[in-house]
């Protein structure tokens, strides 16, 4: 398991990354993106994350958290979870920029843009598990239950 106190760049992209998981209020209520608690797991899967969203261009996002746009609930914003470009056998854990509607719900107007990635030398697979723990470490499991 990787140590933040051991490596600075993990540590630069969890202080990106704490504002989407720990503040409530950053999170879209609209959907329904429940914020993160210690001891929570995401599978990434279509049936157990339910804001699946496919673009025109074969991509798609599977959002854990969606961060509130502040300056306004039209336009783009910052959400959190899996991606996968076509043919969307594999997935990155990912931040990505994504458009959303008055609704705040993500619109497929803009196709997603990934600004950050945790496991780009290595995406994982359908039902990879991602597990912020009770000690608050954000571990990420592939289907085989290898450490990514």
């Amino acid at each position: 398991m990787l140590s933040v106190s051991d490596h600075p760049l993990l540590r630069r992209c969890l202080l990106f990354l704490l504002p989407l998981f720990a503040i409530p209020s950053l999170v879209r209520a609209q959907w329904d993106y429940p914020s993160a608690k210690l001891s929570t797991v995401w599978i990434n899967s279509n049936s157990s994350l339910e804001h699946t969203v496919s673009f025109p261009d074969g991509s798609q996002v599977r959002s854990i958290l969606l961060r509130q746009n502040s300056s306004s609930v039209i336009g783009p914003t910052f959400a959190c979870g899996f991606y996968c470009s076509p043919p969307c056998d594999t997935f990155l854990l990912a931040v990505f920029v994504v458009s959303t509607n008055s609704g705040g719900g993500i619109t497929l107007v803009v196709s997603p843009r990934v600004v950050w990635s945790a496991n780009r030398d290595h995406p994982v697979a359908e039902n990879a598990v991602l597990n912020f723990t009770a000690a608050g470490d954000l571990v990420l499991h592939d289907s085989d239950g290898t450490v990514v």
